[in-house]
């Protein structure tokens, strides 16, 4: 039941997640797969699927397949400040940021390595799309 709704926001034409969506056959099926498995996941971690709308589930799904590469980046700045606060140094990042906060605040370093990481960011959608996501 659940999953079948995340289905249907991504189907939903008048639904925002449709236009981060490429019309490449592949990407969609990757899509339209990962949703169980991450429903399942969830379930099975215990953790409260209520608290998750089923476009919420969609977005993130969606945003983990079209731009693997960026979404890794904000992960590793979260673990970076993780790890910097637990040695005493003062989080640069605080629960209450959202993630694009994130990104924005360390583009400047995605772009320092951006020839070293040229692969992994050719993994990525359209760069511009990410940004009104």
């Amino acid at each position: 039941h659940y999953i079948r709704q995340a289905y249907q926001c991504l189907m939903d034409r008048d639904g925002d997640l449709q236009e981060y969506i490429e019309e490449n056959f592949l990407q969609m099926r990757r899509i339209v797969n990962i949703i169980p498995i991450m429903v399942t996941l969830m379930l099975e971690r215990n953790i409260s699927i209520s608290s998750f709308t089923p476009q919420r589930i969609a977005a993130w799904v969606i945003l983990a397949s079209c731009w693997p590469c960026r979404l890794s980046w904000v992960w590793q700045c979260l673990e970076d400040a993780e790890q910097m606060s637990e040695f005493g140094t003062e989080k640069y990042i605080h629960d209450e940021m959202l993630l694009w906060t994130i990104y924005e605040n360390s583009s400047d370093n995605l772009i320092l390595i951006q020839s070293s990481i040229e692969k992994l960011l050719t993994l990525d959608g359209d760069p511009e799309v990410f940004q009104k996501f």
